[in-house]
């Protein structure tokens, strides 16, 4: 029997792939009014999250972030100054 309640990340486990959760985690969030109102807040983004469109960029993500990685991307846009 678990003394403690599971972690966020179990309780995230949980929400998107309950098999993977150890039988004791399942039992425990299952019987527990504290887990369940976290696992039901954590529903609710993943849904949210779910419903999102995915993000459009106007530029090839992909290589910029291989340009940035092997130290040869050119900055696209200036940096704001950082606050005094």
């Amino acid at each position: 029997m678990i003394r403690t309640h599971p972690s966020d990340e179990a309780l995230q486990q949980f929400v998107l792939e309950r098999t993977a959760c150890p039988a004791e985690e399942i039992s425990h969030i299952e019987s527990c009014p504290e887990c369940q109102a976290a696992v039901a807040a954590y529903s609710t983004l993943a849904n949210e999250l779910a419903g999102q469109a995915p993000p459009a960029f106007d530029f090839d993500l992909a290589a910029l972030v291989v340009g940035k990685l092997q130290g040869t991307a050119a900055p696209t846009a200036a940096s704001p100054a950082p606050p005094d």
